[in-house]
């Protein structure tokens, strides 16, 4: 500040000049340079004049450096705000509300707000992750059993899934999935049970009626035949 002062002052006259302090680097160099012209033996008209170029060439310079200082401000705040918005979405979306998942407020600078977000950021990224491997193979299985059970072929799938849903990804949603998965595994469990019963009755009646059992009545079987 004392240095951007010293060049303010300078460029009017020639008692401008000499009031030039002494004190910054700044002001050493001006004064110095005043008494090298002296020496040369310009006239005070070109001192003026070349004390007002050189003002104008160190404003241009501070100008510079403003107007990067202020883009890089710029682009630190949209940063922040893109993480700050992800990472509300994820909070969300997870349905991790905790005080873990919180930037303090100690953090004042712009820099110190990005290294707290970004690691906070990090973990519940990798967390959502995790959440959508649960989800997807808890909804594989009831898309396969809901299939079985509906007398669907399912041997054209080709194993893969797709997330219904990825807004919601919370563990109550996911809980609902899993007694929604229990209680389909339990009407499969008792189908399969009926199944068995039936396919011991066509086996005692095949014997009865003298037909091959492993012939006719596997054929009605192995429709129930699930992995």
């Amino acid at each position: 500040m004392g240095e951007t002062t010293a060049m303010a002052g300078c460029g009017l006259d020639k008692a401008a000049r000499c009031s030039v302090s002494f004190e910054t680097p700044c002001g050493s160099l001006l004064r110095e340079l005043e008494q090298i012209w002296t020496e040369i033996g310009e006239r005070e008209q070109d001192k003026d004049r070349m004390f007002q170029e050189l003002e104008a060439e160190c404003m241009r310079v501070y100008r510079r450096k403003v107007d990067s200082a202020n883009a890089d401000r710029s682009q630190l705040r949209q940063s922040l705000m893109a993480k700050e918005a992800e990472l509300k979405a994820l909070v969300a979306s997870i349905g991790e509300n905790t005080p873990q998942f919180k930037v303090d407020d100690k953090h004042t600078s712009l820099k110190e707000q990005l290294a707290a977000v970004t690691p906070l950021l990090e973990d519940l990224r990798a967390m959502k992750e995790e959440r959508i491997k649960q989800f997807s193979k808890v909804q594989s299985h009831i898309e396969k059993i809901n299939a079985q059970i509906s007398d669907y072929n399912c041997q054209q799938d080709d194993g893969s899934f797709k997330l219904n849903n990825d807004h919601d990804l919370s563990t109550r949603r996911l809980a609902d999935l899993q007694m929604q998965l229990r209680n389909l595994q339990k009407e499969k469990s008792d189908r399969l049970q009926k199944v068995f019963v039936y396919v011991d009755e066509v086996h005692c009646l095949c014997a009865v009626l003298g037909m091959d059992f492993a012939k006719d009545g596997t054929r009605c079987a192995s429709k129930f035949a699930w992995n």
